[in-house]
């Protein structure tokens, strides 16, 4: 896979994540978002990790909220980080 490749997928999920903003969670991983775009390959893994935490935080604090319909969207987009991140190697 391209660096390009990584980078955008790792974003394009992040961007799912934040879509809806909810909780303060959305600044959070849009400001993750950017710096997942600009980084270098060898900071992915970190970053991906980073983002799958922040996405888990988003879906704890939907669920605390009781916005059942938050915490679906954001377990669905939290459970599609972790899959691409895992495939692609970034994350054991």
């Amino acid at each position: 896979m391209t660096q390009q490749y990584l980078n955008g997928e790792l974003s394009l999920h992040l961007g799912e994540a934040c879509d809806e903003p909810d909780y303060a969670m959305g600044t959070t991983l849009a400001a993750l978002r950017r710096r997942v775009e600009d980084a270098p390959v060898a900071a992915l893994p970190a970053l991906a990790a980073e983002a799958v935490d922040a996405v888990d935080a988003a879906c704890w604090a939907a669920l605390t909220h009781g916005d059942l319909a938050a915490f679906d969207r954001e377990c669905r987009a939290c459970a599609r980080l972790h899959e691409f991140a895992t495939c692609a190697g970034l994350i054991p």
